[in-house]
């Protein structure tokens, strides 16, 4: 069943280009002087967070991750219930509520966050992973060198330049075999996508809802909630396959994007007019644009 997307209402003190929710729930605020132009963005479970040119973070949605850190920030990764980035300097900062941020995370120099429900991974600066709330035997495969990480609710895949994906906690499906290493990969509720410099996109794992279907287009980028997938395409339109029960895959025609992050049941991104835009689910504090 689709939604119909609702009309995007400001808040008082919030950046004029961001398209908002309703009064009922949280949107972004310019506590930090957040007002773009936005350079990446990550949607999780219940919020999503944008990051800026200077590094400033504005963040809407649950309130637990709204409330994050007077700091400037390289990259950004949002679970359920909290949020961890990591600033210029490579440390780690993690908000939100304290009893569900994952245990013994460290300040360690890191290059790159990836998050699910429970897990959140990161690459330092020699590459090597390293995962905070992963749980099984093979847990261990997290300290090799990779290129890239996506995580899902209970688990997470790495990425080596050879192409070839190593998998750990809870496995979903089998990775395809690869030459050469993906462009951009994410990670949905059980599910995986990578993109690879032709265009083309693969996915695996859970597909009871058609969220690994990839159409046969070309994409500059992919992005996974958790149970649908979105990819970017090279004129700036957005194409989405699985779950579309709250129009999460039903995104607005009218808008060129250049950045997008899927969450749960809705999806956000960037358009080239320098603006956020979101739709699907309002319940999960999604800026809704009308179309």
């Amino acid at each position: 069943m689709l939604l119909a997307l609702l009309s995007a209402c400001l808040v008082d003190g919030v950046p004029d280009n961001v398209a908002q929710p309703s009064d009922s729930v949280a949107g972004p605020t310019d506590e930090h002087d957040t007002a773009g132009p936005w350079t990446g963005l990550d949607a999780g479970e219940m919020a999503t967070c944008a990051l800026d040119l200077d590094g400033g973070l504005a963040c809407w949605g649950e309130s637990a991750v709204t409330e994050s850190p007077a700091a400037l920030f390289d990259d950004v990764a949002v679970g359920a219930g909290w949020a961890c980035g990591h600033s210029s300097d490579g440390t780690l900062d993690c908000w939100g509520e304290q009893d569900l941020i994952p245990t013994g995370i460290t300040s360690a120099q890191v290059s790159l966050v990836a998050a699910g429900t429970d897990m959140l991974c990161a690459l330092d600066e020699f590459t090597r992973a390293s995962c905070w709330g992963c749980e099984g035997d093979n847990c261990d495969e997290a300290g090799s060198v990779f290129v890239d990480l996506a995580v899902t609710d209970d688990g997470a895949c790495g990425a080596r330049e050879s192409g070839e994906f190593a998998c750990w906690g809870e496995v979903h499906g089998e990775p395809p075999e690869a030459m050469i290493r993906p462009r951009s990969f994410d990670g949905g509720a059980a599910h995986y996508c990578a993109r690879w410099h032709d265009g083309e996109v693969a996915c695996w794992g859970d597909d009871s809802l058609g969220q690994t279907d990839a159409p046969d287009l070309a994409f500059t980028d992919v992005t996974t909630g958790a149970f649908h997938s979105c990819g970017l395409l090279e004129d700036g339109g957005v194409a989405c396959w699985g779950d579309n029960s709250h129009g999460e895959s039903d995104p607005p025609t009218e808008h060129s994007f250049s950045n997008l992050s899927a969450g749960n049941g809705f999806t956000c991104g960037i358009t080239t007019g320098d603006e956020v835009v979101c739709w699907g689910n309002e319940d999960h504090g999604v800026g809704v644009s009308g179309r």
